[in-house]
């Protein structure tokens, strides 16, 4: 638990290498993300670029982010090396709403024990230990699975159009 609560505030880079050149690589992924998007279509990435060098992708789905949980993003850097090579550095990044979710629980859990404390009520001992574990693991949880949709839709959409495949 302790590693994915980790991974949840600071999320781990993704590095993908490709032997194209940085305007051809910003040319499909600009192809990719300003691709029409239909009712019975599978790619359901959106996306834009915040300048020349880095863009967003995240996804169109009522599942993956809606109300206060919100969308989470994967937040993408073009960097060109000097032997030719083109790098993306693929970072996501949770919504902030789940960190406020987290935090909420955790609040909640303290004030829960509290009043454990001064009323020794098992109840609220047991609501305690409840919004304690549980609130923060359902925010890394659905953390976990909006990023791991948003990676798949990444390497099934994206990377598979930048290595011509």
């Amino acid at each position: 638990m302790i590693k994915h609560i980790r991974t949840f505030f600071f999320p781990h880079q993704i590095l993908y290498t490709f032997s194209l050149s940085k305007e051809l690589i910003v040319a499909r992924l600009d192809e990719v993300l300003n691709r029409k998007w239909t009712l019975l279509d599978n790619n359901n990435l959106l996306g834009e670029f915040k300048n020349k060098d880095t863009f967003e992708i995240w996804m169109k789905s009522a599942a993956y982010g809606t109300g206060l949980i919100g969308k989470s993003k994967l937040v993408a850097e073009i960097l060109e090396s000097q032997n030719g090579q083109t790098e993306v550095k693929l970072k996501a990044k949770p919504n902030i709403g789940l960190y406020i979710w987290f935090f909420v629980f955790v609040a909640f859990s303290i004030v829960y024990l509290c009043d454990a404390i001064n009323t020794g009520s098992i109840k609220f001992i047991l609501l305690s230990c409840l919004m304690l574990i549980g609130g923060p693991l359902l925010c890394v949880g659905i953390s976990n699975v909006q990023i791991a949709a948003l990676k798949d839709n990444y390497i099934k959409y994206i990377d598979k159009n930048l290595r011509g495949v």
